[in-house]
């Protein structure tokens, strides 16, 4: 790995350390949790910012290798996901959790290569659906609700 590679993997782990410190830091301020057994507001995001602190340390820790961008076909999948994504977010409101979710993962399976009729059909619905029971309903995190979300029992 050329020196200036290196360089720029070292100021952005430590740029991404900084933001999982400050991150950290933030959520001192959050209330405490009201229940003993509550983990309260700060949990989440301290969970994340230690992940994202620990990976940074990995990467400057790590050995140098060369890594190679994705060319040709690869590149143009990784670029259709990136647009997929900002897809979705623009359309996660005006459709509702479920049809954005089984939009966007039927199309990142069409992407990714995924030609099977029968895969394509259920296992966007059924990940859709189940992540929608799964923080909707069971962890009570407010989602935006669709058609498809009043239906539902």
């Amino acid at each position: 790995m050329r020196v200036r590679d290196r360089l720029a993997d070292s100021v952005t782990a430590g740029l991404l350390l900084v933001l999982a410190v400050a991150t950290f830091a933030l959520t001192l301020g959050f209330p405490a949790p009201g229940q003993p057994n509550d983990p309260g507001s700060a949990a989440f995001p301290r969970i994340i910012a230690v992940a994202l602190a620990a990976l940074a340390i990995l990467q400057l820790a790590r050995p140098q290798r060369a890594w190679d961008l994705p060319k040709g076909a690869a590149s143009a999948r990784v670029a259709g996901v990136v647009a997929l994504l900002a897809a979705y977010a623009a359309l996660l409101e005006p459709l509702g959790f479920i049809l954005a979710s089984f939009g966007f993962l039927l199309a990142t399976f069409s992407v990714a290569g995924v030609r099977r009729p029968l895969f394509l059909a259920v296992l966007p619905a059924a990940i859709s659906v189940t992540l929608y029971y799964a923080f909707y309903r069971l962890l009570e995190v407010p989602l935006p609700q669709g058609l498809i979300e009043g239906l539902l029992p």
